[in-house]
């Protein structure tokens, strides 16, 4: 394999790297969608759900997002938000 053979071929690894990535935050995002719609169907206002999805590890369940919520509503429920 010569040197221009070597090139091409990292520019199809490349190509495919990237390709994985894009599926990936395509993924990313369904799941935090899925999430912040769980969330407003268990009650919780939307803007609250959002929050929690952008600040929760999306890989895990609602249950992070709930105690984030929860932990979030106390602290700004006793002035304490930050």
């Amino acid at each position: 394999m010569d040197a221009e053979d070597e090139l091409r071929e990292r520019n199809r690894d490349n190509d495919d790297l990237d390709e994985a990535e894009e599926v990936n935050a395509h993924l990313v995002e369904m799941r935090r969608q899925a999430m912040i719609e769980n969330l407003v169907n268990m009650g919780l206002p939307e803007e609250w759900a959002v929050r929690a999805a952008q600040q929760t590890d999306i890989s895990r369940s609602e249950t992070a997002a709930i105690t984030w919520i929860i932990e979030r509503m106390e602290l700004e429920q006793s002035g304490h938000a930050g």
